[in-house]
Formats: C-alpha cells, structure tokens, sequence
C-alpha cells in the first residue's frame, strides 16, 4: 500500500492559491503485472508495469489503485470511464490515449509522449504532469482541478466548456495563448471572468 497523500498549500506572491497537488511515493511492494494483459472493467492494484510494448490495449471502466506505468509503449490505449488513483505513468509512450468520462485523482504523469490525449468529460483532481509532450489535448466538458503543468508542450488543444481556469493555461503556455486558443470563442466570456 502507498504512504498516505499529503497535500501542499502555497499562496502565491498576488494572493493566488497554487493548484493542490497531493505528494506521494508509489506502493512499497508493486507486482510485476503484463501491459498486454489489461482487461475491461478489471481492478488493478499495486501493480507495475515496466518496459512493455502493446497494441491496442483496452481498459475500459477499469480501476487503478497504487500503479505504475514506466518506460511502456502502446499505439493505443482506452481508459473511457477508468478510475486512476495515486498512479504514476513515467516515461511512457502512447498514440492514442482514449480517457472518455474517466477519472484521475492524486496521479503523476513525467517525460510521457502522448500524440492525442482525448480526454472529454474527464475529471482530474491533484495531477501533475512534469515535461510531458502532447500532440492534441482534447478537454471538451472535462473538469480539472488542482492540475499542474510543468516544462510541458501542448500542440493542439480543444478546452470546450472545460471547467479550467484559462488565465492559469495563458500564463503556463504562452505560445498557445498566443496562437489563437482558445478556438471555441463562445466560450471566452464564460473562462476569463
């Protein structure tokens, strides 16, 4: 079982509260699970899965307890409706990661290559994602809170009527801001109130 999460509380210097990011350390005692053998609507806990290479890899509405995804690769996988918590994926490598309507809580993603991320509907409370390179970011109707992003690149972004705060993403890229995000201007007046 993992250490207990511990939640750090920053005030910013202009009065801004920074994004509540639980720490932890993964599980003491992970075992070796095969990224091949991922099944639907199974429960995963304590698990590592290290140095793998899959195809089309399916887990959806699976639950993810204390896991670890390192150096792994997959041309896809599906997490639509999954439950993640206190998960960390390192180093991993996926063309398409389908996370509909799914779930992250108290998750580490660092140095993961994501070609398209569609992650609409989605909600993420206490994620850090530490230089990580997505090619598209699809937030159509998702719900983050206390998400981080650090020394980060995002290509393409579509932020529809996600429930984030955008001045954060302005000041996290620039360089998207800059280049016209967001595309949905319906949705301008509602994000910088």
């Amino acid at each position: 079982m993992s250490k207990p999460a511990t939640r750090a509380t920053t005030t910013k210097a202009n009065g801004a509260k920074a994004p509540n990011i639980a720490r932890f350390e993964p599980a003491d005692r992970l075992h070796e699970a095969r990224l091949q053998l991922l099944e639907r609507e199974s429960s995963y806990d304590s698990a590592r899965f290290f140095d793998e290479n899959g195809e089309d890899l399916d887990a959806l509405l699976a639950t993810f307890l204390d896991c670890v995804f390192e150096q792994s690769q997959a041309s896809s996988l599906t997490l639509d409706c999954a439950h993640i918590s206190r998960t960390m994926f390192a180093s991993c490598g996926v063309a398409q990661l389908h996370a509909v309507g799914a779930g992250f809580a108290d998750c580490l993603l660092t140095g993961c290559r994501f070609e398209s991320f569609a992650a609409m509907e989605s909600s993420m409370r206490s994620v850090e994602m530490r230089d990580c390179h997505i090619g598209y970011l699809n937030l159509r109707d998702a719900k983050w809170r206390d998400v981080r992003f650090v020394d980060c690149v995002i290509d393409e972004f579509d932020a529809c009527l996600c429930s984030m705060f955008l001045r954060q993403v302005g000041q996290c890229f620039p360089a998207v801001w800059a280049a016209g995000f967001p595309q949905c201007w319906h949705c301008v007046d509602r994000w910088l109130v």
